[in-house]
């Protein structure tokens, strides 16, 4: 008995141990219960500045979307400024607008779970860019341009600059009929703003909206496109202001000789040469609705050059265009300013009709769009303005003599009808050379000034009648050399021509001496015609000869042997040459 008393007695001091220790199990967790599990931070924080607003990124994996984000509790993305805070949905990034102010503005931004505890935040401070900022830009001063009636509007260096990057532009003005016109310029199109029909004398504003890209500071460029609005007045010319023409020479061609808005009010066709440096011109006749780029037609426009030694002294040039004549620079390197005049015009509507030779001015690409409509005529081969045959006139004739003593000629032109023999022969009777070789190598050439060379690829044939009028004993011997015509195509006449800078080095081909011989036979009896291919230069691309010939050489003689060494010749040698002409067919 006394045993189970014992046994009962430790049951119950073990028991109330048990309850004893209980009343303590969660003193270790209770010391915690008051802690707060913040949500996840954002990793990073970088900003952009916009127009009126700024986007700060905030995570290093990039912009993804809201069930992409694995931050913890995370609900919500608050950001600070200005003393409050603006709640947004969770996001990577956050675009912050309404920034009005030009100032910094100082951004703490951090995450909050739903009892709205707060994440550790990011702070980044940036300047916004306001509308005070864009009206403080500075646009370079554009070059105006103006007539009576119409102005041009230009910034010939572009409008980017260290503190913006130019995009396009919108324009707006009213005419002097008070109709409202509008256009614009699109991203790549350079700035330039064509007006017309104004009041002469008046004052107009142009409102110009343009739309750029700020720079900020250090290259950091704007992440919006902005627009500014410009008012650019203009004050109109009267119409009897005079304009300064660019080519003036071409103008008085066509019959202007007073360079007012009045005097050329009623103009309404111009004729250009193949060798203008600039259609600015066009600008200034309001009425103009046809223009002619061929040059056909106009007299004393193809320029001049003085060659002159040895005793001779020529300045061949001069005159009208020849259709056997092509502009000088080859096709891809024509520089010819002012052709935004032209594209105005053409743009506009204005010009009703516009000749042009393909691959004579550069221009085949501008003209292309308007071929069409009928605008633009494409003068080819076939038309009037390129006959078969194409006279070569005595103003592009000279002696050789500038050159060397040893190319001296006695010469007479033109040789009175009455002196020349069977005059029925020839085609042009009245334009006869006498020639004698007063030296050894006695030399001619038909030069062309250095802004035009000759067409060889329409009219390859040289042709040239020659007819040796002195006795047939004064060829005997070595003397019989000199019934030879030694052909020479060059680019310039030697070392003495220095008009010829656009090509560098002389350049020539020189043909076979025994090729173009007078017949015993014909001395003093008949005229001699001779054809001498010139197609062969035009394909020799070695020296690209072909290319850049203004000089067409006739040497009497192939500069003979045996011949005394003082270029003093014991024979006088007549020749009489007559009917010189480039020409399409052999």
């Amino acid at each position: 008995m006394k045993h189970i008393k014992n046994l009962l007695k430790a049951a119950f001091v073990a028991v109330l141990a048990w309850f004893s220790s209980c009343t303590g199990m969660y003193d270790n967790i209770d010391k915690y219960s008051s802690e707060v599990v913040y949500p996840g931070k954002y990793d990073t924080i970088s900003g952009k500045v916009g127009f009126e607003r700024i986007e700060l990124d905030l995570m290093q994996a990039g912009r993804i979307s809201q069930e992409q984000i694995k931050l913890g509790k995370a609900v919500s993305t608050v950001v600070e400024y200005d003393d409050e805070e603006h709640k947004y949905p969770l996001c990577s990034w956050v675009n912050i607008t309404d920034l009005k102010q030009s100032k910094l503005y100082r951004f703490k931004v951090y995450t909050v779970d739903e009892k709205g505890n707060k994440s550790v935040p990011q702070e980044i401070a940036l300047i916004a860019y306001t509308s005070i900022d864009r009206d403080l830009i500075d646009i370079s001063s554009p070059k105006i341009s103006s007539s009576p009636s119409s102005a041009v509007i230009d910034w010939p260096n572009g409008l980017n600059s260290v503190i913006m990057d130019y995009i396009s532009l919108e324009y707006e003005y009213t005419s002097r009929d008070g109709e409202t016109v509008q256009g614009s310029l699109s991203k790549g199109v350079a700035p330039r703003i064509f007006v017309n029909n104004l009041e002469p004398g008046s004052t107009d504003t142009i409102k110009v909206k343009m739309r750029v890209v700020p720079i900020v500071s250090d290259a950091i460029r704007l992440i919006d496109t902005i627009e500014m609005v410009r008012n650019i007045v203009l004050n109109m010319p009267v119409a009897t202001t005079p304009f300064a023409p660019s080519e003036e020479a071409v103008l008085r061609a066509n019959g202007i000789s007073t360079f007012t808005a009045a005097s050329v009010a009623d103009v309404e066709k111009l004729v250009f040469p193949l060798h203008i440096s600039s259609l600015q011109d066009v600008f200034y006749f309001p009425a103009l609705k046809e223009l002619d780029l061929t040059g056909e037609g106009l007299d004393n426009v193809v320029p001049t050059f003085r060659l002159s030694g040895n005793g001779g002294d020529y300045t061949p040039g001069g005159g009208a265009w020849l259709p056997c004549m092509k502009r000088s620079e080859n096709q891809g390197t024509i520089t010819i300013t002012g052709i935004q005049s032209l594209i105005d015009l053409l743009e506009n509507g204005t010009l009703e009709k516009v000749r042009y030779i393909p691959n004579s001015m550069g221009l085949d690409a501008i003209l292309a769009p308007y071929v069409a409509s009928g605008v633009v005529e494409l003068v080819g081969d076939s038309d009037p303005l390129f006959p078969a045959e194409i006279r070569l006139p005595y103003r592009f004739w000279m002696e050789g003599r500038p050159q060397t003593t040893a190319f001296k000629l006695i010469w007479r032109y033109p040789l009175p009808v009455s002196e020349v023999m069977f005059p029925s022969s020839l085609e042009n009777p009245n334009e006869v050379y006498f020639v004698t070789p007063e030296a050894r190598n006695g030399t001619f050439a038909f030069m062309l000034p250095k802004e035009y060379i000759w067409d060889l690829e329409r009219y390859p044939y040289f042709k040239f009648k020659v007819l040796a009028s002195s006795e047939a004993s004064t060829f005997d011997g070595a003397y019989d050399q000199y019934l030879r015509m030694w052909m020479r195509i060059k680019t310039r006449l030697w070392g003495v021509d220095s008009n010829n800078d656009l090509y560098g080095d002389d350049k020539e081909k020189n043909y076979d001496r025994e090729s173009f011989k007078i017949p015993q036979a014909n001395i003093q009896t008949r005229w001699t015609e001779f054809t001498v291919d010139l197609s062969s230069a035009v394909n020799d691309t070695k020296n690209d000869t072909g290319h850049h010939i203004r000089v067409i050489v006739l040497n009497i003689g192939g500069e003979p042997g045996g011949m005394d060494d003082n270029n003093v010749l014991n024979q006088h040698m007549e020749f009489q040459f007559a009917d010189f002409k480039l020409c399409k067919n052999r």
